[in-house]
């Protein structure tokens, strides 16, 4: 059995699947989408989710539907509207942002433009806590990512990775949901 990891926003009645993730903390391939849609709406439990697929986008986005019981719909006052996210006063950064702020913080290490260096743990940590301020979730990201990946709105996914060839922790940034991203570990 697989775990998925859906980020959903809405109203009262209806939502929105905004992405999804597997427990590898990969994101969802259009197809598996499909699937689970498929299994949630057979499952005769007055949840019907519609399918949208973006076209060509395989990126585990674009499922929307209701029920007329949403259960963990934001309406926290009962007034029929959905109230603002009270959490999250920090402004969500893209990806855009956070390479900015990567490249101004540590030095390139190597030729690839895929790896840069910070000079110590704390160093790392406060970058961290930088890049991910505003994150609108985080999913489970498997024994190499114990806290999980932080994934900001446009769906750049942001791990600290506790086993490194180099020794210590690693920040791995997959831009937009990509499988390829790049690093910030602490200089060897």
């Amino acid at each position: 059995m697989a775990n998925i990891t859906l980020g959903v926003t809405g109203t009262y009645g209806q939502f929105s699947v905004e992405s999804a993730f597997g427990s590898d903390g990969q994101p969802l391939s259009a197809d598996t989408l499909a699937a689970f849609v498929s299994m949630v709406n057979g499952a005769g439990n007055g949840v019907q989710i519609v399918y949208n697929q973006k076209s060509g986008s395989g990126d585990g986005t674009g499922a929307t539907g209701g029920s007329s019981a949403a259960a963990g719909t934001p309406d926290p006052d009962d007034d029929g509207s959905q109230d603002p996210d009270q959490s999250s006063t920090e402004k969500a950064l893209d990806a855009a942002d956070i390479r900015a702020i990567v490249r101004q913080k540590t030095t390139p290490y190597g030729t690839g433009g895929q790896a840069f260096n910070v000079e110590t743990e704390a160093e790392l940590q406060e970058l961290y806590d930088e890049i991910t301020a505003g994150a609108d979730q985080t999913v489970p990201g498997g024994p190499k990512y114990p806290e999980g990946f932080k994934i900001q709105s446009d769906g750049t996914r942001i791990g600290l990775r506790t086993q490194s060839e180099t020794g210590g922790n690693t920040i791995d940034v997959f831009p937009k949901g990509s499988k390829n991203g790049y690093k910030i570990h602490i200089k060897p």
